[in-house]
């Protein structure tokens, strides 16, 4: 195992490192100095461990460097866009329903329902 891999592995690693790990350390003195130094560093940072929060104007300056985008604005490109679409959609719809529709010769506005009948008049009945 190479010093580069070992040290990416130490960063990596926050349990007791793996034997292979761990032969390493014992023949490499500059890794070794490396764990220890690093094991160092972390025990501090957990020790003085502190709040870390942004100052007030923080959010207000994220927020002005963000670019403006209204709903409103987003809505309207969006109709724009699925307009085509959308008209397609209801021309083949139409078409659908007037080739489903029966021939003239078989149409017949009264049917069996008396109801019509008697709306149309007596010349409606088949």
């Amino acid at each position: 195992m190479d010093c580069d891999a070992v040290r990416r592995r130490l960063l990596e690693e926050r349990g007791a490192p793996d034997p292979a790990l761990r032969e390493h350390l014992a023949a490499c003195p500059d890794c070794a100095r490396y764990g220890a130094r690093l094991a160092e560093v972390r025990g501090t940072l957990a020790r003085h461990r502190l709040p870390v929060a942004p100052d007030p104007g923080f959010a207000a300056r994220v927020l002005r460097r963000l670019p403006v985008e209204r709903p409103a604005d987003t809505f309207a490109w969006a109709a724009v866009r699925l307009l085509p679409a959308a008209l397609l959609l209801a021309l083949g719809l139409a078409w659908a329903g007037w080739q489903s529709l029966p021939a003239g010769d078989e149409l017949t506005l009264a049917g069996t329902d008396p109801a019509i009948a008697y709306a149309l008049g007596p010349e409606s009945l088949p």
